[in-house]
């Protein structure tokens, strides 16, 4: 259908205000802009978003005429809604929060109702989307269906309807409410209170028309939001109104009760993580005698204002019997002791077996490491896999080492990396580890002990390693621990919240991007943990689309689910699909082109997975020899795996096949990385669902000879802080850190 808009007055204006919304924007913009009702304008007002929120707009709107896009310093939701509702110029008004969607027909249906009863408001019903669950809000049970009646006629029922602005239609001429900009919460109930209390008429339509995400990374989750008062500013606000104390002392205490409902939530979050402090305690105190100044027929059945109170009075209780009883207590369990003291309590580990050894050198690495001077730096890739290829840290220890740096890397024995190494005898300043870390934690520090009492830097491309090595690293304050990674978390955000990226565990962590630094700021790290430079295998690339001979690189990431999943898995089906389809594999004979084809190294280690492919064009590679065929290979097909940067930094095309997303089995990470995935399709090109779309862009490859268009290489550029000379830049950041801890 053509979208159209009447420019000079649309009928509906949909306001969306946006903050750091990245992996759920695409989402909402889709549904807004595929409105089966198409003569509406579209108002996003991006409040200052440190993440790629104004990248996915700005892609948006030029897709999308009827986006308007309002850049502004962050400065909070209520003033953001005041900038799109000065700005809106359509019949009617509707807000969506950024990380909701909208029903594909929720405009024409409220649109057709708001003419039909002629009202002033239109309050239509909700899914609530946690998970994979949705369910739909039971308030329009309250009503025989679609109703239209004013404000003051259904007091009992309207109550309950949500106090968020979201899944209304406001006529704009009735309303001239702007928020109030100095609220901080239940600014939203507060604008909803002053509209109300004018007497609109009101339609309600019974078919939920908007989705609403309940996510726990959300405000109203925040524990830091739950302890602070702003609550009663907002609701010593509303009671200083006209309109508020003109109204019926019944409607005055229905409208506290809602107010109690969120007081409520925030003293039960507080009380469970946390006590409460002196001026809330007292907030609360005043906010409850307040109910006690209207007749006890309007305020005994109020439902929330009740349950707030038994909160209250409960907590004060049991916190007392249990200062009471909380003294002094030791407590032995079979893998613990437990001492209690006014209520603290400490426990205490028994060590056994390997992490008695463990904890053994540990002891024995602090207790001597002050006998000796802190000259030199230890680097190792993987040391837990030996089926993953080590090339990061340790071409960077062969730049340092021929550098003249006192320099040692350590290789896991039955690692490929360390065979290639026997071969040529080559084990000048490499230390051996005998013992994976996964399988024995406190290996690495029995076979590097004559390393680690002299190290001053440690340089890993792999963070997996186990706690309580972090512990000891945390402990030697001067030991600086610097994370260059092996691969960009562009793709796979879920490493941040996962645990195997934190900030505390790093001193430096080396970035490639600015696209990269947007992710963990959004994640709250500090700037001073940067290092903004790049990988050091890209040192080894070649800097241009150079075809040596005609050949496709096939490699997807890990997933995380079980052999017996793995087995039925559209992931393993679609590959074998993929690699033998007769269509591709006669078109890639004809044309002389090869496929190389890789499994991801955490594949090989957890299932021993073979795929079992019969063409001579078809070539198995080893994970161990990858770096030789991303340099030699014209063009790559991954999923999200973080090889596609090797060569989008050689100017190469790179085929993102998103082959597995519908699966139902992927696990919540993988699932995740998918969605965030929807939104970063826009910062770059060649994304494929299907398997006929990725064979019809590898034959325009193919018939180009592989150029890569200058659109897609502008966004390949913005990938890289720099391309020349690496690992040089990356040494001296490294040693001006060393040197001044």
């Amino acid at each position: 259908m053509e979208k159209v808009i009447n420019s000079s007055n649309p009928k509906i204006s949909i306001i969306i205000p946006v903050y750091n919304v990245e992996e759920y924007l695409p989402k909402c913009l889709n549904s807004v802009i595929n409105q089966t009702l198409t003569d509406i304008e579209i108002i996003c007002i991006n409040d200052g978003s440190t993440d790629n929120s104004l990248e996915i707009l700005n892609e948006f709107a030029k897709q999308d005429r009827r986006i308007t896009i309002i850049n502004k310093e962050n400065e909070g939701v209520s003033k953001a809604r005041n900038f799109g509702l000065k700005r809106a110029t359509g019949k009617y008004l509707m807000f969506v929060d950024s990380d909701d969607w909208l029903e594909l027909t929720a405009c024409e249906e409220a649109y057709q109702t708001i003419e039909k009863d002629n009202s002033d408001l239109v309050i239509f019903n909700y899914y609530t989307v946690k998970g994979n669950t949705k369910w739909k809000y039971s308030w329009c049970k309250k009503f025989d269906g679609n109703e239209c009646f004013y404000f003051n006629e259904a007091i009992d029922n309207i109550f309950y309807v949500t106090t968020s602005m979201w899944g209304k239609l406001i006529r704009r001429s009735f309303n001239n409410v702007l928020y109030n900009e100095n609220l901080q919460m239940a600014e939203d109930a507060v604008y909803l209170w002053k509209l109300l209390l004018k007497n609109p008429k009101i339609s309600v339509l019974a078919t939920p028309l908007y989705n609403y995400l309940q996510r726990s990374s959300s405000a109203m989750y925040n524990i830091k939001i739950a302890q602070n008062n702003e609550i009663f500013k907002s609701i010593n606000y509303l009671l200083s109104l006209s309109s508020f104390q003109n109204s019926s002392p019944y409607t005055q205490v229905h409208i506290l009760d809602r107010f109690a409902q969120s007081v409520e939530w925030k003293l039960s979050v507080i009380l469970k993580d946390t006590k409460l402090t002196k001026e809330f305690y007292s907030e609360i105190e005043k906010f409850i005698k307040y109910f006690e100044q209207y007749e006890s027929s309007l305020v005994d059945n109020l439902r929330y204002y009740k349950k707030l109170k038994k909160t209250f009075k409960h907590k004060k209780y049991t916190k007392l019997i249990k200062i009471s009883n909380a003294v002094f207590s030791v407590c032995n369990t079979e893998k613990h002791k437990v001492l209690t003291i006014l209520g603290v309590k400490f426990k205490f580990k028994y060590l056994k077996g390997s992490k008695k050894l463990e904890q053994y050198y540990i002891n024995k690495i602090k207790k001597t490491q002050k006998k000796y001077p802190k000259d030199t730096y230890l680097l190792f890739d993987c040391l837990f896999d030996s089926n993953a290829e080590n090339i990061d840290a340790y071409s960077l220890f062969i730049y340092m080492k021929n550098s003249g740096y006192n320099i040692f890397y350590a290789v896991l024995k039955d690692s490929q990396l360390y065979m290639r190494l026997k071969e040529k005898n080559a084990f000048e300043r490499i230390i051996i580890v005998e013992k994976s870390t996964k399988d024995s934690p406190y290996q690495l520090l029995k076979d590097c002990y004559n390393i680690l009492v002299r190290t001053k830097c440690i340089i890993s491309s792999f963070g997996e390693w186990h706690y309580s090595i972090n512990k000891f690293l945390k402990k030697l304050s001067y030991l600086k621990y610097i994370f260059i990674q092996h691969g960009q978390i562009f793709f796979k955000e879920s490493v941040m919240y996962k645990g195997y990226l934190f900030q505390e565990k790093f001193d430096k962590i080396l970035i490639s991007s600015e696209m990269e630094y947007k992710i963990f700021k959004k994640y709250n790290w500090d700037d001073e943990k940067f290092i903004k430079c790049g990988l050091p295998r890209w040192d080894l690339l070649q800097k241009n689309n150079t075809v040596e001979e005609k050949s496709i690189f096939i490699m997807f990431t890990f997933r995380e689910i079980s052999l017996l999943q793995f087995q039925e898995s559209y992931y393993k089906k679609r590959i074998l699909t993929l690699l033998n389809n007769k269509d591709l594999l006669d078109y890639i004979n004809i044309n002389h082109v090869k496929l190389y084809f890789a499994l991801h190294h955490s594949l090989l280690t957890n299932y021993g997975i073979d795929f079992k492919i019969n063409n001579e064009n078809v070539k198995i590679i080893d994970m161990n020899n990858i770096s030789e065929y991303i340099k030699k290979s014209s063009c790559l097909i991954t999923d999200f795996s973080s090889v596609a940067f090797d060569f989008m930094f050689q100017d190469k095309p790179v085929l993102f096949y998103l082959l597995d997303k519908d699966d139902p089995i992927l696990n919540k990470f993988d699932r995740e990385d998918m969605k965030r995935f929807e939104y970063k399709k826009y910062l770059i090109s060649n994304v494929c669902y299907t398997e006929n779309e990725l064979i019809n862009r590898i034959k325009h490859y193919v018939e180009s000879n592989f150029e890569l268009e200058p659109d897609i290489k502008e966004k390949y550029d913005r990938f890289f802080y720099t391309k020349e000379n690496i690992r040089e830049k990356l040494t001296k950041e490294i040693e001006r850190l060393a040197t001044n801890s």
